[in-house]
């Protein structure tokens, strides 16, 4: 599958930011620990492309932190990668006190999902 083939027929798509000021090390390690479940990752200088059965996940570098988009045809496959991505990331987090907000998009920006992936002294809040 190519990165731009999902675009013509995506019907679920989910955003997160993760702010963080250690956004490439973080993405890193998200790819490592998804790698297995992936048909391909490619990394560029800003933005890590995962590719899935009928669905992707790009990682983009940003001055906040890390943004994550994922894009599935079909939803059970939808919500198996947006697991695989939050449970990853509540790893990866807890070295670096990282939250992630998930987003729904929508025409007027983004609207806030109401899933959230928090690391503080106590534990996750999911």
């Amino acid at each position: 599958m190519r990165k731009d083939e999902i675009h013509t027929s995506v019907l679920h798509i989910a955003e997160a930011r993760i702010v963080t000021a250690r956004a490439e090390r973080i993405a890193a390690n998200i790819r490592e620990k998804v790698r297995d479940y992936c048909l391909s990752a490619e990394v560029t200088a800003v933005e890590t492309h995962l590719t899935f059965e009928g669905a992707k996940a790009t990682m983009t570098l940003a001055k906040e932190g890390l943004r994550i988009r994922v894009e599935a045809r079909d939803l059970v496959m939808f919500h198996g990668i947006r697991i695989l991505l939050q449970t990853a990331i509540a790893k990866v987090a807890s070295a670096s006190q990282a939250r992630a907000d998930w987003y729904a998009p929508s025409s007027s920006g983004l609207e806030r999902s109401r899933i959230e992936v928090e690391r503080s002294r106590t534990g996750t809040r999911l």
